[in-house]
């Protein structure tokens, strides 16, 4: 063998085995219920600073994804 074949080789599909799963775009219907779950908690005055309460992000993440079917986290709903 030579040294070239003893080295690792750091070839594309290394770096894409390494990358994280992306989850799909939120399709319109999700989008409908996450602003729907948001604009209640805003109605509720569960809001510090014009964002939700980390509970009322607690409690849309319970309701999203029982009416979605998913199992998303707040961090991923707080992001779309």
């Amino acid at each position: 063998m030579t040294e070239a074949e003893d080295e690792p080789q750091n070839g594309p599909s290394i770096v894409r085995a390494s990358r994280k799963s992306r989850d799909p775009n939120f399709s319109n219907e999700e989008k409908d219920v996450l602003i729907l779950l948001i604009t209640e908690k805003y109605n509720n005055g569960d809001v510090v600073n014009s964002n939700p309460t980390p509970l009322a992000w607690i409690e849309i993440t319970k309701a999203y994804n029982s009416q979605v079917g998913t199992k998303k986290m707040a961090q991923q709903l707080k992001n779309a």
